[in-house]
Parts: structure tokens; sequence; C-alpha cells
């Protein structure tokens, strides 16, 4: 189908719209750091893939034609693009906090613990200074 090739070798006008205006957003609230040209490349190929199948599925996004990436190759450059990594807590539910170790581990004396488990008044500096999502 002819509509769907034309489609991806260019991305729509709303969609290139919106990822210019999100990268923009992004450099003045990172003081100077917004996406770069690949990421911006990239959150676009994967909104018009959303759009296309109307869903989140890369055997969708395949069948349509953009099969040329590898699924460890698209899921780097989501996590790039995200700024993001394994159980970041930054993109995990308030609810499911409790559940992240990565939230908890904080540094004591040149040590990695887990907040939940050290002293009552070590948990209370570390939620002062941001460094926990909340007094266990």
């Amino acid at each position: 189908m002819f509509w769907r090739i034309a489609i991806f070798t260019q991305p729509l006008p709303f969609v290139d719209a919106f990822v210019e205006e999100l990268a923009a957003s992004l450099k003045q609230l990172n003081t100077g750091r917004g996406l770069s040209f690949a990421q911006r490349s990239w959150l676009k190929f994967c909104l018009m893939g959303v759009l296309m199948t109307n869903s989140v599925c890369w055997a969708g996004f395949e069948r349509i034609g953009l099969g040329g990436y590898r699924l460890g190759a698209k899921s780097t450059a989501i996590m790039k693009l995200l700024q993001s990594g394994q159980a970041n807590p930054h993109w995990t539910l308030p609810s499911r906090m409790g559940d992240n170790p990565m939230a908890w581990l904080i540094q004591v004396d040149g040590f990695i613990v887990d907040a939940r488990r050290a002293p009552r008044e070590i948990q209370e500096e570390a939620f002062r200074r941001g460094m926990i999502p909340y007094l266990p």
C-alpha cells in the first residue's frame, strides 16, 4: 500500500510539529538540554507507528514496513529518549514505588544501602534531602 510507505518516509505535519515543540519545551526546562536529532526522529517514528497501527506493538509496526530495526535497538533508543533505565524511579507509578528497589538505594558513609532497612534517623534525613520518595 503506497500511502503507508509515503507516510513513513516523512512524518505527518502535526507529528513533526508536536515533537519539535516538545523538544523546544524540554530544552527550556532542562536549561539547554533538549532532544537530539536522533531522539526527535525516533520519537516521530514511534508516534507514526502508533497512529498507523492504533497500538504500541512492534510486530504491528513491522507488518507495515518498519522492520529495519531490531528489538534491542528499539529498546535502547526508547530508553535513551526517555533518559531511563531498568527500574528508573522517575518512571515508576507512585502506587508501585514501594516495590522498586532503585527508589530506595542511598549512599551512607560510602556504602550503598536500602533505606527501607536503615535506622529511622537515616530514613528521615534521606527523605528531607529528597533521596527517597517517602518515609517507609
